[in-house]
């Protein structure tokens, strides 16, 4: 599963984390040994394996295969069952949850108030020329979203991705919403990024997050190495868990608006 190339900031697994030592032999010695950490499955899958290389001073000497063996028991994964964020793979590497000067300077400011749930009526000009409302979920048809429009094609790529890969998300997933003018906590002084359309909160079945709570529902952590490869932030890395929250980074934006060379690999193009 998962053995596209990922960037920098996710391992080419996901079930184990990539390793590069050196192991140094002495004299009459025939056996060494290293670490590798090998993160549990959120999803029950089946037998998977990884490579070892093995090099001396450049050229490969020999490689070798090594298989995880699939100990997972049933015929299928309930999505919406809790699981702690401290048990998950590393996630958001090199992604950088963007603040509200950076957002502003390209997609201008809100008329945000204290209090309340703003509409795209409400959105900055520059944001309501590239809002779009649209079904990004094609395989299954539950999810419109209305949100910046290069955000609903990042959205909808990397979902048929994850819905070719693990089949059971299909059909799953539902919205808690995307373009939301607010303030975080609706008091201020920092505006959501789901202001400008640029911010998404999923479920998995019926039942939202609690946010704080350190958890995250299976379904959502099995998107998550899908949204860090398409360069959008998972909230359930930040200080205080926002598991359902997935936003566009600090350098998709860049991309986007900037032209700014990253070295993320995207296919189009705090809550």
């Amino acid at each position: 599963r998962n053995k596209r190339v990922r960037p920098d900031y996710w391992a080419q697994f996901v079930d184990q984390g990539a390793v590069d030592t050196e192991l140094a032999f002495l004299a009459g010695e025939t056996s060494q040994s290293f670490d590798i950490t090998v993160y549990g499955d959120i999803l029950i899958e089946p037998d998977e394996t990884f490579d070892v290389h093995i090099h001396q001073g450049g050229p490969e000497l020999d490689r070798a295969s090594v298989t995880l063996t699939n100990d997972d028991t049933g015929d299928a994964t309930d999505l919406s069952a809790l699981l702690p964020v401290t048990s998950l793979a590393p996630f958001n590497r090199g992604l950088t949850s963007p603040d509200n000067d950076f957002v502003i300077a390209r997609l201008g400011r809100p008329d945000v108030q204290t209090g309340v749930y703003g509409t795209l009526s409400d959105a900055s000009a520059q944001t309501r020329a590239l809002t779009e409302s649209r079904d990004i979920d094609p395989g299954s048809g539950v999810i419109t979203a209305q949100g910046l429009s290069m955000a609903l094609d990042s959205l909808e790529m990397l979902l048929a991705n994850a819905y070719q890969e693990v089949p059971a998300l299909n059909g799953a997933l539902q919205t808690a919403g995307m373009l939301v003018v607010r303030y975080i906590g609706l008091t201020g002084p920092h505006i959501s990024n789901h202001s400008w359309g640029i911010a998404i909160d999923l479920q998995a079945g019926t039942q939202n997050d609690v946010q704080g709570d350190g958890m995250i529902q299976a379904g959502l952590a099995a998107l998550i190495p899908y949204f860090n490869d398409a360069g959008w932030v998972a909230g359930a890395g930040f200080s205080t868990e926002d598991s359902m929250h997935f936003e566009v980074s600090e350098e998709l934006l860049a991309l986007w608006f900037d032209g700014r060379p990253t070295t993320l690999l995207v296919g189009n193009g705090q809550d």
